[in-house]
């Protein structure tokens, strides 16, 4: 979604008046597929492996795990204009809590679920949780993060569907704490037009991230006061 998706951004259109071009993925996995699909890229044009050809246009190269800005930039407009045209969105008032099941987990999840659900009552807003073992259909995940204001994630690749996202959504990350600190989805969030606010783990990213109840709460009133002034003006 970051590193190889928006490698082809700038290129749709190019693409799609030369479908005789083939695509070298680094894989043809499912969701891959459905990505490139909604740019208008069938699945038959991808190849994997070792390939020989006799003309190769190569798109610049992508740092690891940080976006480049103009194809992020142009991919999210593509994929929020399929939203707005093609899927039935839903109101923009979501408060949405991403699940890792794996490692980088929220010491505290379940704590922050019952706050959270609390406090979406409060301000009349809507509370969605995101699992990522089994998570939503791709269509259904572009809806649940195109409708959020804020999206609530320990440090992890359920981040990356900030690409959804409408500009302005406020994302509040629990980050590794040394030395395993990676800031990518900062600046991700940032060039998308998104605010970042990062809670530093106390410890052990490698298998948790340990973030207070109360530190998230903190920051999500201050955000959603932040928000809710703004939509008043």
């Amino acid at each position: 979604m970051i590193e190889v998706v928006p490698r082809l951004s700038l290129y749709v259109n190019f693409l799609r008046r030369n479908p005789q071009i083939k695509i070298l993925a680094p894989n043809n996995h499912n969701r891959t597929v459905e990505l490139l699909a909604i740019l208008g890229l069938s699945n038959n044009r991808i190849i994997i492996g070792t390939c020989r050809a006799k003309l190769l246009y190569l798109p610049r190269p992508t740092m690891c795990i940080f976006a480049n800005i103009q194809e992020i930039q142009v991919l999210s407009l593509l994929y929020r204009n399929y939203i707005n045209e093609k899927l039935k969105t839903e109101p923009r008032d979501k408060i949405i809590l991403i699940r890792r099941s794996g490692k980088r987990k929220f010491t505290e999840h379940e704590s922050i679920v019952r706050m959270l659900k609390k406090t979406v009552v409060t301000h009349n807003l809507s509370f969605a949780l995101f699992p990522d073992n089994p998570g939503p259909s791709l269509n259904e995940t572009m809806i649940m993060f195109h409708s959020a204001i804020m999206v609530i994630a320990p440090h992890g690749a359920g981040l990356s569907n900030v690409v959804f996202s409408q500009p302005g959504t406020y994302v509040i990350e629990g980050v590794c704490n040394p030395p395993y600190v990676n800031m990518c989805f900062q600046r991700l969030s940032h060039v998308l037009g998104h605010h970042w606010h990062g809670i530093l783990s106390l410890d052990g990213c490698m298998t948790v991230v340990n973030v207070s109840v109360s530190a998230i709460k903190s920051a999500v009133e201050k955000r959603l006061k932040t928000f809710m002034t703004v939509d008043d003006n």
